[in-house]
């Protein structure tokens, strides 16, 4: 959904994009590209207007240029406060973002690469409070 209130961060004016929900696109801090596409991502994108939402923008250059997004289980998305830590002790790939201050990168990177840590002992970031 497109945020209309233009008090959030992901504020989006009808004017710059008249629809009422952005087509799919990859969202978070990273994703992959096969090589061929982004010769097109680049010069779509220099033709097409900008907004402030960047995963949105990806989005409306991809449908533009008839892109299929596929989501792949080897990428975990990990934010403060919005995955459950037992997800990230699996040893397997992450890509982090949303943190508040580095304190936060620092903790969840101790859990993620302590191979003996166990849910039961980290509960959810969810349950902690934001130091």
């Amino acid at each position: 959904m497109i945020i209309r209130d233009t008090a959030s961060r992901y504020y989006v004016s009808e004017r710059d994009l008249k629809r009422k929900e952005y087509p799919p696109y990859a969202s978070g801090g990273s994703y992959v590209l096969t090589t061929d596409i982004v010769a097109d991502l680049y010069k779509q994108a220099l033709n097409t207007s900008l907004i402030s939402v960047d995963d949105g923008y990806q989005g409306v250059v991809g449908e533009i240029l008839g892109m299929t997004w596929l989501a792949n289980r080897g990428f975990k998305l990990s934010g403060w406060g919005k995955e459950k830590t037992c997800s990230l002790c699996s040893g397997e790939a992450l890509t982090m973002h949303g943190y508040e201050n580095a304190d936060h990168v620092f903790e969840m990177w101790a859990i993620y690469i302590n191979a003996t840590a166990s849910c039961r002992d980290h509960g959810s970031l969810s349950e902690r409070k934001n130091p």
